[in-house]
């Protein structure tokens, strides 16, 4: 013997070893020897594939491996006279096989057991169980959910703190009959300290209106709140809304966390889009309004608030009443004063007039005198504008970033908006100026017919690509993006 040679471990070690790997893992081992027949399987195998005519581990080692599992590829590894091994994942082994009807993917790491004297002596699976990975793989998914929903904030803080407040009534911009019923509505119920809900479209500004309410009350010296419960994750909105004592849970801060309902105190908090709010958080907010006290989490008694909330939605909550996905007595506690904020195609007057004053906000930020030229105000009224006045702004900050020499012309306002005004019976502008117009909405409305493909628009126009080109030049679309 060679006195120099290190010793491995005895054969003793080697026994605990493969016990530890067998009893501990979280994985499943199966061994079959040369015949097929089963030597051994581990428990997490058997809990896994318990629904096998409640066969236990005792009963399966000696059971040939395709009458425990049928479709076992395992006996592939024995008919061969060298090493192999390989990885497989395997879709959903039959129900009958899985104590889990639902869908179950395995990931089968197999190998040959091979003796160079020998040859081969068995076969041996470890499987990995796919449930295990989507369960940590949902858990990642939560994590980035929570970690979006705080950046998120953290951003609408910092831009927050950047702005000077200016929601007021006068923030709110328009003389059309619709807005200024809806200003007066805003003067009347500011005084009350009743719950209001603020419906509306998308875009049309709600969270100003509330945020003016906030501003005319007696309340404007306190905190004003906001929370969109259509975007904080499900798992986080107990603690954001209600707050957590320290050590609540695993992960709280150390000195806990006030909620958004005890941030206002004093003052008022918006709840935007509540139709989205979940059915178990609905309860508690209920009893919020008719308690005024919130339980947070992790604490031991309740703590008294004094708040008044603002809610809005762009939902139908009668709708969701009867679909079971709104509370009808939260509903009629948050309803007490109704305010409808009207959408931009219901005011149509005002849209010039909010139209200058976005950019003239722009000329004040950028120290700039751009202007609009003629017929774009018109095109701009004519409009029907799906997205509302957040619609509107994003289209006058593109425009004013394409304008050259300080004037917005027609040729910078985007095709979809001219697109829609093409039946429009322009009013003011020269014969040529609204053949013009017309002109450039009907090679507009060609080219992206034809994928802004030129030779097909000529012909599909039925005139030379030069004269296509011409009239292109002519008109300020551009070749190049006519060629993609």
């Amino acid at each position: 013997m060679d006195e120099n040679r290190p010793l491995g471990p005895d054969q003793e070690m080697i026994s605990h070893i493969y016990k530890a790997i067998m009893d501990w893992s979280g994985d499943g081992f199966l061994v079959i020897d040369e015949n097929g027949k089963i030597i051994d399987i581990n428990q997490t195998y058997v809990l896994k594939l318990e629904g096998t005519n409640g066969l236990k581990r005792e009963d399966i080692i000696g059971m040939n491996v395709l009458d425990y599992i049928p479709t076992s590829l395992l006996p592939d590894f024995i008919h061969v006279n060298k090493p192999i091994h390989d990885v497989d994942v395997q879709q959903k082994i039959a129900d009958k096989f899985l104590n889990n009807t639902k869908e179950q993917y395995l990931i089968s790491t197999r190998a040959t057991i091979y003796s160079p004297k020998r040859g081969v002596l068995g076969a041996v699976a470890q499987v990995k169980f796919y449930d295990q990975v989507i369960r940590l793989n949902n858990q990642l998914k939560q994590v980035k959910q929570e970690l979006d929903y705080y950046k998120n904030e953290l951003i609408h803080v910092s831009k927050s703190s950047q702005k000077t407040p200016n929601d007021s009534l006068t923030s709110i911009v328009g003389t059309s009959d619709a807005i200024t019923l809806t200003k007066g509505e805003i003067v009347k119920v500011a005084s009350m300290d009743f719950s209001v809900l603020v419906l509306g479209e998308t875009g049309t500004g709600k969270e100003l209106v509330a945020a003016a309410i906030h501003n005319a009350s007696s309340r404007k010296n306190g905190p004003f709140i906001k929370l969109n419960c259509s975007a904080i994750p499900a798992e986080l909105f107990e603690s954001e809304l209600f707050g957590y004592e320290a050590g609540a849970f695993t992960g709280a801060l150390k000195k806990g966390k006030k909620g958004k309902l005890e941030q206002a105190n004093g003052g008022t908090i918006f709840l935007d889009e509540i139709g989205d709010m979940p059915m178990s958080m609905q309860a508690k907010l209920l009893r919020v309004l008719q308690e005024r006290e919130v339980d947070v989490v992790g604490g031991s008694k309740p703590k008294p608030i004094d708040v008044r909330i603002i809610s809005a939605t762009n939902k139908d909550l009668q709708t969701c009443i009867k679909n079971k996905t709104f509370r009808s007595d939260l509903y009629f506690r948050l309803n007490v004063i109704c305010i409808h904020v009207p959408a931009l195609r219901e005011r149509k007057g005002d849209i010039p007039l909010l139209a200058e004053y976005f950019l003239n906000r722009l000329n004040t930020q950028y120290q700039t005198n751009t202007r609009f030229g003629n017929m774009v105000l018109d095109l701009l009224e004519d409009y029907g504008w799906p997205g509302n006045v957040r619609e509107l702004i994003n289209v006058v900050e593109r425009m004013y970033a394409y304008a050259e020499a300080g004037i917005i012309e027609t040729i910078h306002v985007p095709f979809l908006l001219q697109h829609g005004t093409h039946n429009r019976h322009f009013s003011k502008g020269t014969l040529n100026e609204q053949m013009d117009h017309v002109e450039r909405s009907i090679l507009l409305t060609a080219l992206e017919a034809n994928q802004y493909n030129c030779k097909r628009t000529a012909d599909f126009l039925g005139i030379h690509r030069s004269t296509l080109y011409k009239k292109m030049d002519h008109h300020g679309i551009s070749r190049l993006a006519s060629d993609l």
